[in-house]
């Protein structure tokens, strides 16, 4: 059962934009509070054996990232390295803390230098990603699109030690925009890092359709420390994807890009030939990955992509199914998360369905899970639980924190099912 149709983008962007522009102190509504200088350190790109440290600050000089064992022994100090984030008058100062114990317990300041003023942010603490735990807790979030109080509802129904860290499935930010330096999109990823504890729990990002729209377009991956990605690269070089082992599981983050497909029209703003290109230049990194001991070796294995592979409601991209879906179903991947129809939905494996805008039918090679958003009736978010006794997923609505479905599988050569 779906909690609702997708809400109309033409009808939702009028609220979408006018929730986030309130954000940054729109006409008639009280000012927001001024950004301070530095804002929230957070978490990157996690390791068994390293973590980064970010920090977007104004106005400083230099930062170094303090890093000690959890009881205090062994402390060293990471230079940040300085990076401008192209329009706006923020840095993103970044750490890489390396040679860590897989699984260890950190603790960190970040001090910052502005003339002969030094500061310091409150202790924070972390934990690296261990492929040899038994077991690990992710949340995943989609299609916020800006909006705080649908995100707030949601963690009012979880708690703190349900999850190890965040993905973010894209259209988080919505259609992020470069006017006032950026300042709705810097303002909202700190509410997302306090949110969500980002300066201690790693938000793994991973990009939506209305994230590659919007004037910051080209700007936001200075904001991130992924794998793969060089922001100041050409656009059509910038590698969004990358995987990563958690204890059991191993995670393989696709970028679907633009929400368009062959009968796109070749001139619209989607561009839909340039997305096809880039999805099937995934393909050759994929193909490689598919064959490493990292997927090989996991117990369990989760495929995570913003625009769903299949789904019968139509919002699904087409070349990335084309190109991803029998890979991933070959190398033993237990299950598909999604977003973007904003309706959520579970897709059972091989059961045969008609597409809405079909005729056609499709298939499901493993079960989807798609989550909703943006609004209270429709927001969702996914909680993904690895251990000995199997792989499973509840999903919590925003509006009352109701399991609308779990999915689960076994232990490792076990069948999954609903639940």
């Amino acid at each position: 059962m779906n909690l609702t149709r997708r809400t109309l983008l033409g009808q939702a962007g009028i609220a979408i934009s006018a929730s986030a522009f309130s954000q940054a102190g729109a006409a008639g509504s009280p000012a927001a509070p001024p950004l301070p200088d530095v804002l929230l350190p957070y978490l990157q790109h996690p390791a068994p054996d390293a973590m980064s440290i970010c920090i977007l600050a104004r106005n400083i000089e230099a930062a170094t990232a303090v890093l000690t064992d959890e009881d205090g022994s062994g402390p060293r100090t990471v230079p940040a390295a300085p990076r401008a984030v192209p329009g706006t008058p923020w840095t993103l100062w970044k750490a890489r803390l390396t040679a860590l114990e897989p699984g260890g317990r950190y603790r960190y300041r970040v001090r910052t230098v502005r003339g002969s003023a030094e500061d310091s942010t409150e202790p924070r603490a972390f934990r690296t990603l261990d492929p040899r735990a038994a077991s690990m807790k992710a949340a995943i979030f989609n299609d916020i699109h800006d909006r705080l109080p649908t995100l707030e509802s949601l963690l009012s129904h979880i708690r703190p030690d349900d999850f190890d860290f965040t993905i973010f499935n894209g259209d988080m930010i919505n259609d992020p925009s470069a006017a006032n330096g950026a300042e709705v999109v810097i303002r909202l990823w700190n509410d997302y890092v306090r949110l969500l504890d980002g300066s201690s729990k790693p938000i793994l990002f991973v990009r939506g359709n209305h994230e590659v729209r919007g004037s910051f377009r080209k700007s936001l991956g200075f904001l991130f420390d992924l794998p793969f990605l060089e922001a100041d690269a050409p656009e059509a070089d910038q590698q969004w994807h990358y995987a990563l082992n958690a204890g059991p599981v191993h995670f393989l983050m696709m970028d679907t890009g633009e929400d368009d497909s062959p009968a796109t029209d070749p001139t619209s703003y989607k561009r839909p030939r340039f997305w096809e290109a880039y999805r099937r230049r995934q393909t050759a990194w994929l193909d490689e990955h598919l064959a490493t001991a990292s997927v090989r070796d996991a117990d369990y294995r989760v495929f995570v992509s913003h625009i769903p592979l299949h789904n019968p409601a139509g919002w699904y991209s087409i070349v990335s199914r084309d190109e991803w879906s029998a890979r991933v179903a070959e190398a033993g991947f237990d299950v598909m998360l999604a977003g973007h129809d904003h309706a959520w939905k579970f897709l059972p494996a091989n059961r045969p369905f008609t597409i809405r805008k079909g005729p056609e039918t499709d298939t499901a090679p493993i079960p989807v899970i798609i989550g909703g958003g943006p609004s209270l009736k429709e927001g969702t978010v996914i909680l993904l639980h690895a251990d000995a006794e199997g792989l499973r997923t509840r999903m919590i609505a925003a509006d009352g924190g109701v399991m609308l479905h779990a999915w689960s599988r076994g232990p490792v050569g076990t069948a999954a099912s609903p639940g």
